[in-house]
């Protein structure tokens, strides 16, 4: 078994073996590219539309790029003899499911375990069952095979990743240049699944195409707080460019009505003012804030939860008002006013508790709260106070 087989899981850092080689996260409304046309203008356009930021230099990054720099490239024969692998691998691990009633997905990831020297506890009894199936046993040595041309596939393409990451440092939303790399490794081997070698094009042509999209979806999911779809990420992208190039042309802030016409498509003013809308950035209210940054964003802003001074004022005239009013009653209609009201230890109690208090029946209770409240109004209307806070 080559290095590339045993080595490549360390250098995907944090990933489970099986999430993967495996499980690749859905793609949503990812489309594969169709032809090799489409790609190259696509990456193309990528590329023009922003210059890669240099990655930070720490430790774990450095000690990341010479590991992956110690795998040789592949000439096209090469990458053409390892999919070739691949694709038989999985054609293999299709017809061991068929035979055995197994799961394709386990097949490969059993075969893989053992290229990798991992413990895989079910695939112990899967390897049992292939084993005692002589057909199984013959195609089980090609799915092995395919899954060691997959890890040397991703060995010699991981400084390719690097190179794509790089491209989003400026926009990445927060995620660091590892977990940038992450992704990408994700996207690199998803690319194995579907690259058709019959097509005679390079590997890392078709590859880039997927780490774009992981790394894309990856920001999309983890660099903000509330998810938005990844096709807003790119609309979003174009409006932006957009309205930097309308912005310098034109020396003002281009209107709605411009963008929409300078995107053309199906752009009209309210998509570009919903999208910009949708397009802020939230803001930490731990963020540091003015030129000590002492102090932080929340500081400043105003607990809507809260009640404002006024309101508070309000209140506290209001109660002592209530308060005077129901001195002025009798001290029978006081306390059950106060006990409804929640103005003895801030419970409101029910007709029944007032009325087994009083020693009255529920119904009473509701006679003798009404008439309390009519007395109770006279005098708050009365009062002088009151009269001047509700003028």
């Amino acid at each position: 078994m080559s290095m590339g087989a045993k080595g490549t899981l360390e250098r995907l850092p944090h990933t489970p073996l099986e999430d993967l080689f495996e499980n690749p996260p859905d793609l949503g409304d990812f489309d594969a590219p169709l032809d090799l046309e489409e790609l190259e203008e696509a990456l193309a356009e990528e590329e023009a539309a922003e210059a890669p930021a240099a990655p930070p230099a720490t430790d774990a990054v450095r000690r990341y790029l010479q590991e992956i720099g110690s795998y040789p490239l592949l000439s096209l024969e090469e990458e053409v003899e390892l999919a070739r692998l691949i694709q038989r691998g999985q054609e293999a691990a299709k017809e061991i499911a068929a035979l055995l009633n197994l799961s394709e997905e386990k097949v490969g990831l059993t075969a893989l375990a053992r290229v990798l020297e991992r413990p895989y506890p079910e695939g112990e009894a899967i390897e049992k069952a292939i084993r005692a199936h002589p057909q199984a046993k013959r195609l089980y040595q090609e799915v092995r095979l395919g899954e060691r041309a997959r890890v040397d596939m991703v060995n010699a393409n991981l400084r390719l990743v690097v190179s794509v990451a790089k491209g989003f440092m400026r926009r990445s939303d927060g995620l660091d240049f590892l977990d940038l790399i992450q992704e990408g490794n994700r996207g690199l081997v998803r690319a194995t699944y579907s690259f058709d070698w019959r097509k005679r094009y390079k590997f890392s042509t078709y590859a880039t195409w997927w780490i774009r999209q992981f790394i894309g979806r990856a920001i999309a999911d983890q660099g903000r707080i509330i998810r938005l779809p990844v096709h807003f990420h790119e609309a979003y992208r174009k409006l932006r460019a957009a309205y930097a190039q309308l912005e310098m042309e034109k020396g003002r802030t281009p209107t709605p009505e411009e963008l929409a016409a300078a995107l053309g498509g199906d752009w009209t003013p309210s998509r570009v003012w919903e999208t910009q809308r949708l397009g802020q950035e939230l803001y930490s209210l731990d963020a540091k804030v003015g030129e000590d940054e002492e102090d932080t964003l929340g500081r400043f802003l105003a607990d809507e939860t809260l009640p404002s001074p006024e309101e508070v004022a309000m209140r506290r005239v209001m109660v002592e008002t209530l308060e005077r009013a129901i001195d002025a009653l009798g001290e029978r209609q006081a306390i059950l006013l106060r006990m409804r009201m929640g103005l003895l230890d801030g419970r409101e109690y029910t007709l029944e508790e007032v009325g087994r208090y009083l020693g009255v029946t529920r119904e009473r209770v509701r006679q003798l709260e009404k008439k309390a409240l009519r007395t109770l109004r006279y005098f708050i209307l009365r009062d002088k106070g009151m009269q001047e806070f509700l003028h």
